[in-house]
């Protein structure tokens, strides 16, 4: 069976995908967890609730900083529900490529199914 010029397009490009995946999402998660370590440690206003916690029962957050804090928390949400939008658009594109896979691979299991069965019975047949 022929795959079409579209087809194996498609077959390349997602092969080309999962080979260098690896690597970007490596580099990926190394950059999200550097993030994460660096305001930890140096910005722990944004990235540590105890130190928060800790400093608001200190009293020593002032008034505009915590003002500013209670501004920014809507759009944290915010943001933070765009990220789950996106990975539901992620999603429905796996799954739609996932579509894609499962059609080709059903067209070749029934046409080579098909193409052995049809070999099965030619041998099958007496030969005159």
């Amino acid at each position: 069976m022929e795959l079409s010029n579209e087809e194996r397009h498609f077959v390349a490009k997602r092969a080309k995908l999962v080979q260098t995946w690896p690597y970007a999402g490596a580099i990926l998660l190394t950059i999200l967890v550097g993030l994460g370590v660096w305001l930890y440690l140096s910005r722990p206003l944004l990235a540590n609730p105890f130190f928060v916690l800790s400093q608001l029962n200190r009293g020593a957050i002032p008034e505009s900083t915590i003002a500013l804090l209670a501004g920014m928390l809507p759009v944290v949400v915010l943001v933070c529900m765009g990220l789950a939008v996106t990975v539901v658009l992620l999603a429905f594109a796996a799954f739609s490529n996932e579509k894609k896979y499962l059609t080709i691979i059903q067209r070749e299991f029934h046409e080579t199914s098909n193409a052995q069965q049809d070999a099965t019975a030619d041998a099958a047949r007496p030969r005159r």
